[in-house]
């Protein structure tokens, strides 16, 4: 189980049934090496949220738009 930060780690592992409980430790990983964590074949990967990629490309094209407004401005300018 992946958390990330260590109190939702240990609020979860509180909540396991002993059985699961009993061969579970709550151990910090820099999220670069879990990015690079494979287990039996299967490699990890971060997926954000389609919301999140939504909101991300519409405030880039809003940045974009103003740099290239603003460095062509300029350029005509001179």
């Amino acid at each position: 189980m992946l958390c990330f930060r260590r109190e939702d780690a240990d609020m979860l592992l509180a909540q396991m049934d002993d059985d699961m409980r009993a061969g579970s430790t709550v151990v910090p990983v820099a999220l670069n090496k879990v990015i690079q964590l494979k287990s039996d074949g299967v490699a990890f990967r971060f997926l954000p949220d389609p919301s999140q990629v939504a909101n991300a490309i519409k405030i880039l094209s809003g940045v974009l738009e103003n740099c290239n407004r603003y460095y062509f401005g300029h350029m005509i300018l001179l």
